[in-house]
């Protein structure tokens, strides 16, 4: 039936709102997705989580170029309170190099989580890295997904999250967050 149509194509959401980053290649198509859905553009999503924060953000994600570091830096510029601490593999994040040459390292902390190991037979392999991507601010609100922040990743992928305001379900991923930091810093 039509009622029974409208609830999928535009669920009644309360404490979370679908994410969606859809290809460029079908920009006429974006509005159409994004309405039938009742989703946010990802990168709106991403810059609403950065301006929340007002004291911490929590970053995991194997891929942060200049795109996604720059809403960072440029909160971290208009908010002195805030501290982004961030898990990411460094040689897919080459761009949070320079960053952490400019920002005062107690505002901008980056762990690398990636390593490798050189097996018998000489062939380098991925031992540990992170595959999941989230932000948090404040432990109030956070961005799931299959999403990289990054340029490339958003113009050309298709992706889907979620952007929580649920409290319980951002404190546990922000436990979630916490525990990795922690195993990462001191493996």
């Amino acid at each position: 039936t039509t009622s029974e149509q409208e609830k999928i194509e535009k669920p009644v959401l309360q404490n979370f709102r679908i994410v969606m980053a859809i290809p460029i290649s079908l920009h006429a198509k974006r509005a159409e997705f994004l309405n039938k859905y009742g989703a946010v553009d990802f990168f709106d999503a991403y810059i609403q989580v950065v301006d929340l924060a007002e004291n911490e953000l929590k970053i995991i994600c194997p891929v942060i170029d200049a795109y996604g570091i720059f809403p960072i830096v440029n909160k971290i510029t208009r908010t002195p309170s805030l501290t982004v601490r961030i898990i990411t593999e460094i040689e897919k994040s080459r761009d949070l190099e320079y960053v952490s040459n400019i920002v005062e390292p107690s505002r901008l902390i980056i762990i690398d989580a990636h390593e490798t190991a050189e097996t018998r037979s000489g062939i380098r392999r991925k031992m540990r890295g992170v595959h999941m991507k989230m932000i948090i601010a404040d432990d109030k609100v956070a961005l799931i997904g299959s999403f990289n922040f990054s340029k490339y990743h958003y113009l050309v992928n298709f992706d889907l999250g979620f952007l929580i305001y649920d409290s319980t379900v951002v404190n546990t991923l922000s436990q979630v967050f916490e525990e990795i930091w922690a195993h990462v810093s001191n493996p």
